[in-house]
């Protein structure tokens, strides 16, 4: 038998002798992971799959709550503004999606821990994902070493090459972006959801001009 869920009511009247009680919860703030989005803008959630994810998530079925904490830690990365905590909380939300699938919660490195990320990263694709997305190791680890390792020994230098540099900004950048895509596909696959094609986002090197300014036309 399902654990009972709880229901928080949106309003709720009770009349007091001769005074009536109207209590109504506020509206609470709308969250935007901006860029660390699951999805791409481009290609939308179909109406199937949000339905179906709702009831993944609603019926707290196997796999639901760590889908929960990849969200809820995105959403976390998101509101930092310090631009490092951003990269490491993102990068380390690999690491803790595959030690909860494995069942290998951390231990000391002097311990005789067996746990990779990079081979549970592939039993996972082997599991969840198709054969499309078995080239999709080499680019996920990548991602995930670069940013942990630029936070494991920050430089804090502007100049080229240095951590803040602009060229390693925007390879964070997009190495962020990258992750976050892929983990929305973590979010599909554990629902239960086949043959998802391997989509992501351009480089940011090929975004172009965010706007474009034309001049006004004067009619003579």
């Amino acid at each position: 038998m399902d654990a009972p869920q709880q229901l928080s009511l949106l309003q709720h009247t009770a009349q007091l002798r001769y005074k009536e009680r109207i209590e109504i919860r506020r509206k609470k703030p709308i969250y935007s992971l901006n860029l660390l989005s699951l999805l791409d803008k481009i290609s939308p959630l179909r109406k199937e799959y949000f339905i179906r994810l709702t009831e993944f998530i609603a019926r707290n079925e196997r796999g639901s709550d760590i889908c929960r904490n990849i969200f809820f830690q995105l959403i976390e990365a998101s509101h930092q503004s310090n631009w490092q905590v951003r990269e490491l909380l993102v990068s380390t939300i690999l690491e803790a999606v595959l030690r909860n699938i494995d069942t290998q919660p951390f231990q000391a490195k002097k311990s005789k821990s067996k746990f990779n990320v990079g081979s549970s990263l592939k039993n996972f694709i082997s599991q969840y994902l198709s054969d499309e997305w078995n080239d999709i190791h080499t680019p996920v680890m990548t991602a995930h070493t670069y940013l942990r390792d630029r936070n494991a020994h920050p430089d804090w230098l502007f100049t080229q090459g240095g951590a803040l540099s602009e060229e390693e900004t925007e390879k964070s950048l997009d190495s962020m972006i990258f992750l976050s895509r892929f983990y929305g596909y973590m979010i599909l696959s554990l629902a239960g959801f086949g043959n998802l094609k391997p989509l992501f986002p351009k480089p940011h090197s090929e975004w172009g001009a965010a706007m474009i300014i034309i001049p006004a036309k004067y009619s003579s």
